[in-house]
């Protein structure tokens, strides 16, 4: 009896597939006839319930496909259910355990590791399979050799999905090759340079594999380890398999590659190289930690903090490579939104949370300044704001109270043995244009415990203040000192509390009892009317 038509062509197709994978390169690149990606699917929505993974038409609801195939990617509808759809490259918002994914947008790719059983032997066998997400039916799916098999049976790895194609590293061949994802058919393919070999493959005496040939809509690169001991970064055009530019690296210790929008970022322990898609070098710096980053069409926005060549926020033109401006004194995790660029980072005080900086990206002037805590709210608002919008909220500088006026110094020296003491206010930072102090520091004369009270924020109401204190940390609530009150952690002997619409902090390190003392007068002084513009809450 003769097999079944469909498994035929099953094995017809994986035979195609591993015959590609296995053939030597012919040159870089070697094109073969120019294949057409199905478009994008639109207006179908994928969910799944009870395991069963279904595909329906937004509008109407009618089924298109229904499955409950697991096949030898378990993971593999879960990712189909989240990235559907999509464009996506590998690596992005990969989670502890989960798949390599990409997606052409109609075709979705996962990658798995297949264990070899063998505590000798490299964990590196990978699983490359293709999903048509018009029908939930898989199109082809290949497994590689190991890392140490060499070109017999050659490792693979996946690179990306780009320009309808899927983008996969054949290091025991040095070669890039692209395959059409509805038969796996060699599109196009690459040699990389003759004395180098894959930065993927394991050094000697190490048995892991890591990925260091990436792809996105823009850019392909693959990074090599040369004899001389040096690094090279090529970039391919992922469309056609040209090389654009090769550049060589510092030896490479322990790199990271990360690709954004057509940007490599390569860093090594103290130093970073950022490479444009067209090959410009936009960076070449020597780093403490490595920056965060943010990439736009026209710039790319780094961040680092401490030490280094890339200290606070600059912003690098992709055209010329020009540092367009600088902020040395901003620093923190950045990011765009809003056609604004933002910088998370520590506060007046670390403890409650991050604060917020935005810039606008032109120049790079400071629009707006939040301390801490924020809600997705405040985020928006500041976000939203026009240019000059520098008060907390909306709230007016002059609403904000003076702390030095919440803990006067006279009614401290009611406690036997601290003498009298000496108020010394501490100026916010000028982009919030307050009026009064932001902190105000307490010492006593005759030695002893110094208290600090910082105003953390002062809201348009009462019910805003109260999600506010939602946002902070506290260990364990503070009722003998206000209503609303919790302190800082076990010590006891610092607390944040609300009275109204103010929140404030008050510490006296190392002393609860004065703690306590201080905190109740703050809070008592908050309860009042405001004829000494501390702030009516």
């Amino acid at each position: 009896m003769s097999p079944p038509r469909h498994r035929l062509r099953s094995a017809l197709a994986l035979a195609v597939i591993a015959a590609a994978l296995l053939a030597v390169p012919a040159g870089a690149p070697a094109s073969r006839p120019r294949t057409v990606e199905p478009s994008p699917i639109a207006g179908i929505r994928v969910s799944k319930k009870d395991g069963i993974v279904s595909a329906r038409v937004s509008g109407t609801g009618r089924v298109l496909w229904k499955s409950a195939w697991e096949g030898d990617s378990p993971d593999a509808f879960d990712v189909l259910v989240e990235k559907f759809g999509k464009s996506m490259n590998v690596g992005e918002d990969r989670g502890e355990g989960e798949p390599n994914t990409a997606s052409t947008g109609r075709h979705l790719v996962i990658e798995t590791t297949s264990g070899s059983g063998n505590p000798h032997r490299p964990d590196d066998r990978r699983r490359i399979t293709v999903i048509d997400a018009l029908t939930g039916l898989r199109t082809w799916s290949v497994l590689s050799g190991y890392a140490g098999d060499g070109p017999a049976r050659p490792f693979f790895h996946l690179v990306g999905a780009a320009a309808g194609k899927v983008l996969v590293e054949v290091p025991a061949l040095r070669t890039i090759r692209a395959l059409d994802p509805r038969d796996g058919t060699v599109v196009w393919e690459t040699a990389l340079p003759g004395d180098c070999v894959s930065a993927s493959l394991p050094r000697a005496g190490e048995n892991v594999v890591r990925s260091y040939s990436l792809a996105d809509e823009r850019l392909a690169v693959a990074m090599g380890r040369c004899e001389d001991r040096h690094t090279t970064l090529t970039g391919l055009d992922p469309a056609t398999g040209r090389v654009r530019w090769r550049h060589r690296l510092p030896p490479p210790g322990d790199p990271e590659l990360v690709l954004d929008e057509g940007v490599s970022f390569v860093t090594f322990p103290g130093a970073i190289t950022v490479v444009d898609g067209s090959g410009l070098v936009l960076a070449d710096a020597l780093v403490h930690y490595p920056p965060s980053r943010m990439v736009t069409d026209e710039a790319v926005i780094l961040s680092g903090d401490g030490p280094g060549d890339l200290a606070g926020v600059r912003s690098i033109s992709r055209s010329s490579g020009r540092v367009v401006w600088s902020r040395p004194e901003v620093s923190g995790e950045v990011g765009v939104a809003a056609g604004k660029i933002y910088v998370r980072s520590g506060g007046v005080n670390p403890w409650l949370g991050d604060g917020l900086t935005v810039l606008e990206p032109a120049d790079g002037r400071t629009l707006v300044t939040l301390s801490a805590p924020l809600t997705e709210e405040d985020i928006e608002a500041a976000l939203a704001a026009p240019p000059g919008w520098g008060e907390r909220g909306g709230v007016p500088a002059t609403a904000w109270p003076d702390p030095c006026a919440l803990l006067p110094p006279a009614e401290l020296v009611s406690r036997a043995g601290t003498g009298r003491y000496a108020a010394t206010p501490i100026p916010a930072p000028p982009e919030m244009r307050l009026t009064t102090p932001l902190s105000c520091e307490l010492t006593p004369a005759r030695g002893g415990t110094p208290v600090t009270v910082t105003v953390v924020c002062a809201y348009a109401s009462a019910g805003k203040a109260a999600k506010g204190m939602e946002e902070l940390p506290s260990e364990g609530e503070a009722p003998d000192v206000a209503e609303h009150a919790g302190y800082f952690d076990a010590a006891e002997d610092a607390v944040i509390l609300r009275e109204g619409r103010v929140i404030v902090t008050v510490e006296a390190f190392g002393d609860r009892a004065l703690l306590r003392h201080a905190g109740r007068i703050v809070s008592g002084r908050l309860r009042e009317p405001d004829p000494a513009g501390k702030g009516n809450p």
